[in-house]
């Protein structure tokens, strides 16, 4: 899937984080996943206006920053 530029900018974000933290990641995985939020999720928005993919994308980087691993 061929995302586009602002959800491209946001997994490479996410992807940092990910190689800061040293651990072992499936980013395979992780870029999948990413993607099937993003479609799922494509034209809804929350009561505060915030597209709707943000808050995994969000919950995502905490779990990279508590280290856990892929599957998380």
């Amino acid at each position: 899937m061929v995302l586009e530029p602002k959800y491209e900018k946001n997994y490479e974000h996410l992807e940092s984080l990910i190689k800061q933290q040293g651990g072992e990641y499936d980013l395979d995985l992780i870029r999948r996943a990413f993607e099937l939020c993003v479609g799922a999720h494509k034209g809804q928005y929350r009561k505060s206006k915030e597209e709707f993919y943000f808050h995994p994308f969000s919950v995502a980087k905490i779990i990279v920053g508590l280290g856990m691993d892929s599957e998380s």
